[in-house]
């Protein structure tokens, strides 16, 4: 406050000192501190209505008077041309001279004069300043022409504003260019009125007001006059239903666009299996005999409406994937893919390409083809250089092929380059996951658990300005894991600490019908309670949840359930009678296929979580020689990799065998 009212002072103090110049001095500053802290005579002339020499003769007046500074020399018609205030203080005080009425007749004249005196690239620099100047004046305006061309320039400040994330400007501006617009405007200036439309909504998207996103997505994709202009809007809206876990709608709406194009996917699984081995055995022949540089180096696609497909497509199976629609989403991949191969590559063929690497290692366990394809998405995505795509690559490449061939450490690396890269293209739903996983990462290498608190933390706070309410409630949960595991929840087998509440956080995933969400926490629950020796409440909490588990096919969230389930039930199977011990002996045998087959293909990380339930098995059957190995195995697997969590879990439970 005090020093508030210290600026005051010294703002009343420099209008007081100005006033003692002459009225015409005091006015052409006014008008100077109009235009700007910098300004020059041409200018200041122009809006003055006075010559050159008159304004010229005044501004010595202030310079020796010791307000404003040149910044030239003569000229060849003894002439200063460039100037500026001594200070801020004194173009405030200058500023404050003029009345606000008056401004804003100022403001218009100088935005006429600095709109006809650029070339385009010099209105693109000044863009800003220039229809800022013309919104103060606006209300002057009544030609219809000038007014549809501010709201063109409206349209480019906040084109401009939204590409360098300044959303709450670009908001303001596309706002703006809208009421500028004349009632038939999408008569008669479609282009203009469509971006302002597609913009504003994908903006409004961004900034979290939903409904206001909706409307103005809704007027765009139905006074569309071209598919290729409704794709556009069908896109962003796929995207604002994802972050609004509108998963159902949003494979309904991606299904909708494709039958634009011709493209028809049917809605029974029946049909849809149909079609996805159908389309399988097109694929496979097309692929044949082509080698990955061959795919990598295919002629550029040139058919525009091919590419609408491919972003179509791309979102839907988004959508499909966090729905469970396992056939809907191959079929999606494979028609991606088709595409690509007979109309050539551009750059969203790197992600269909990810996606059938993904298809490979989840449906047909090929995990080595798999990494293959996910390389090959990741060089073929630096050939385009589309960094919009590379965060979602990357995303991919470790959720669903890295894992089952590298260590999990190298994913943690590129999940942060993952992020980043959504950051800098605004890609708001794959940043948050990016996030997430790579926080969650660093607990399932061992990093140390305050550390991993604290990154939790600071990607909470990215998190909550998303508005991405499910994430942050995951994310929040997973907090609780790593407070849990250092004893900072409110008991040991809660998530729940001073400032959360694990069960107000479920019960937000649960609304939303966020099924994720839900299967994450149950994975987080099963961590922590066997961790904590209460294997009855960890089987409880599985056989309540695990029909919505299958969600996490071939993630790495599966082979966590996996292992934990396997280590519950190894508890259970000694006391429980013949057929459920038959159950879960079958239950055992499959998760320990599944784990031997990841084993097999990455050993770094899954090894020594099959040999300790191979120690567990051999325990409980009584082949103690054989657990005792088993163990051993298992130490010096998690050892070698540097898993000292379940390096220690290992030592617990082989301590356990022997006492």
């Amino acid at each position: 406050i005090g020093e508030m009212k210290s600026t005051d002072n010294v703002v009343e103090l420099t209008i007081a000192n100005l006033k003692k110049l002459p009225e015409a001095t005091q006015y052409l500053l006014s008008l100077a501190a109009c235009i700007g802290t910098e300004f020059n005579l041409n200018l200041l002339s122009f809006v003055s209505e006075k010559s050159a020499k008159e304004v010229f003769a005044e501004l010595t007046r202030a310079v020796q008077f010791g307000s404003i500074l040149t910044t030239s020399e003569l000229d060849g018609e003894l002439l200063i041309q460039d100037y500026q205030f001594l200070h801020d203080r004194v173009q405030e005080a200058a500023d404050a001279l003029m009345e606000i009425g008056e401004k804003k007749a100022i403001n218009l004249k100088i935005a006429r004069w600095l709109l006809d005196n650029s070339n385009d690239a010099g209105v693109e620099e000044k863009i800003f300043d220039l229809v800022d100047r013309f919104n103060r004046g606006i209300e002057l305006v009544s030609d219809r022409q000038e007014k549809n061309r501010i709201a063109e320039l409206n349209l480019k400040a906040g084109s401009i504003a939204i590409s360098s994330n300044a959303y709450d400007a670009g908001r303001l501006y596309l706002t703006k260019a809208i009421e500028l617009l004349p009632e038939n405007a999408w008569e008669n200036m479609y282009e203009v009125v469509f971006q302002c439309y597609k913009q504003l909504g994908q903006c409004e998207y961004i900034l979290g007001d939903r409904d206001e996103a909706n409307r103005l997505l809704e007027i765009a994709v139905a006074k569309a006059n071209s598919k290729l202009d409704a794709a556009d809007i069908y896109d962003i809206q796929l995207q604002a239903y994802f972050t609004q876990a509108r998963f159902e709608e949003g494979v309904a709406l991606g299904k909708k666009a494709l039958k634009m194009f011709g493209i028809i996917i049917p809605d029974r699984d029946e049909e849809l299996e149909l079609k996805e081995g159908e389309k399988y055995r097109e694929v496979s022949s097309l692929l044949e005999g082509k080698s990955y540089e061959e795919i990598l180096n295919l002629p550029l696609m040139s058919d525009r409406s091919k590419m609408a497909c491919m972003k179509i497509i791309i979102f839907a199976w988004s959508h499909s994937i966090l729905v469970g629609k396992v056939h809907l989403s191959n079929l999606l991949t494979l028609i991606g893919v088709e595409i690509s191969l007979k109309s050539g590559n551009c750059s969203l063929s790197a992600y269909t390409y990810s996606t059938y690497g993904m298809m490979q290692a989840a449906t047909y366990q090929d995990y080595a083809k798999g990494y293959e394809f996910g390389n090959l998405s990741l060089k073929l995505d630096e050939k385009f250089s589309d960094i919009s795509l590379t965060g979602k690559l990357l995303n991919h490449f470790c959720h669903f092929m890295n894992p089952y061939r590298r260590h999990l450490k190298t994913s943690v690396e590129l999940y942060c380059q993952s992020y980043y890269y959504c950051l800098e293209c605004g890609d708001v739903v794959f940043g948050v996951w990016a996030a997430y996983f790579y926080v969650w990462h660093k607990l399932l290498i061992g990093d140390r658990l305050d550390e991993v608190c604290e990154e939790i933390q600071n990607y909470a706070r990215f998190l909550r300005q998303t508005n991405d309410v499910n994430m942050l409630k995951v994310l929040l949960l997973l907090r609780g894991v790593a407070l849990n595991l250092q004893g900072n929840t409110l008991d040991e087998t809660s998530l729940s600490s001073q400032n959360f509440d694990e069960k107000t956080a479920v019960e937000v995933l649960k609304e939303n019908n966020f099924i994720f969400g839900i299967a994450w926490y149950v994975v987080f629950k099963l961590q922590v309670l066997l961790l904590h020796e209460k294997p009855e409440m960890a089987m409880e909490v599985w056989r309540e949840n695990r029909e919505i588990l299958g969600v996490f096919n071939n993630w790495v969230a599966e082979t966590e359930i996996n292992f934990y389930v396997s280590l519950t039930l190894v508890i259970f199977y000694p006391q429980s009678e013949e057929l459920e011990k038959a159950r879960l002996w079958q239950k055992l045998q499959s998760n320990q296929e599944k784990m031997k087959q990841w084993a097999d293909s990455c050993p770094d990380n899954f090894l020594h979580k099959y040999l300790l339930v191979e120690a567990e098995i051999a325990r409980v059957s009584g082949k103690d020689l054989e657990a005792m190995d088993l163990y051993d195995r298992a130490l010096e697997s998690a050892h070698e990799y540097n898993f000292i969590q379940n390096e220690a879990l290992a030592n617990e439970l082989a301590a356990q065998f022997w006492f």
